[in-house]
């Protein structure tokens, strides 16, 4: 039996058995597990019965039902074996992805700070504006003072009658013309955007001459050779163990 087989059947021993034996496990009311403890846990708390099992990007979404309450779960895999499940009861539906793009100059960096103008700052003004209420962003990452983003994602919760491309227009007539909203979309409710991304690039410009039109989106520097330069990139390409 495969995978979604499985989920499909709710056949949690078969389940179980598919797990990488670091599997970090979140269920509801209890905190990340990567231990025989979240295993037990997740016995417990899986599905009652499974009504939907699909795809979204890099993750794999079940819908189903938990003592009733309609209930979803999102698992990251390698191979055939679950390295993470996450499940959230009951479901939510009212979760959004959010695509932007800014210009961080005259920003201290992304994150909400008092008394500081921010990315951040400014989106949830526009949301609080719009909804009319408090919304929390929590975006992919964040950036410092200074910082430009081309393609960048928050999630957020709202309760709205409002479709997705009118989020988007309505909040880009509120928004600072150095902030664009890209994207708006509907996702899962287990969708959360610093979790569930799965890159980052970073570009950095560097000039070797004044140009005002630039100065905010380049490094002014001297003379670089660029040779020795790729030759001390290259030791970074791979993957490396930079938790220290």
């Amino acid at each position: 039996m495969n995978l979604i087989d499985a989920l499909k059947n709710t056949d949690i021993n078969q389940i179980i058995a598919m797990l990488d034996p670091h599997v970090a496990i979140k269920v509801p009311n209890h905190p990340l597990s990567i231990d025989k403890t979240g295993v037990a846990r997740l016995r417990e708390a899986f599905f009652d019965t499974v009504d939907n099992v699909y795809a979204h990007h890099t993750t794999l979404i079940v819908e189903g039902k938990k003592d009733g309450t309609p209930c979803q779960a999102k698992l990251k895999t390698k191979g055939d074996r679950i390295t993470a499940y996450y499940q959230e009861t009951p479901l939510n539906p009212n979760r959004f992805a959010v695509e932007l793009a800014f210009n961080g100059t005259l920003y201290e960096g992304f994150q909400r700070q008092p008394g500081k103008r921010t990315i951040q700052g400014e989106l949830e003004s526009a949301l609080r504006g719009l909804f009319q209420q408090p919304i929390d962003i929590h975006p992919a990452s964040r950036t410092d003072a200074g910082v430009h983003a081309a393609h960048h994602v928050f999630h957020m919760d709202a309760i709205t009658p409002l479709a997705a491309e009118e989020i988007k227009s309505l909040l880009n007539r509120m928004l600072p013309e150095d902030i664009n909203v890209l994207d708006v979309k509907r996702v899962p409710g287990v969708f959360h955007a610093r979790y569930d991304a799965t890159g980052k690039t970073y570009r950095y410009r560097l000039l070797h001459v004044d140009d005002p039109l630039r100065a905010h989106t380049t490094m002014r520097t001297k003379p670089i050779d660029t040779g020795k330069l790729r030759n001390i990139l290259e030791t970074y390409i791979g993957t490396h163990d930079l938790k220290n």
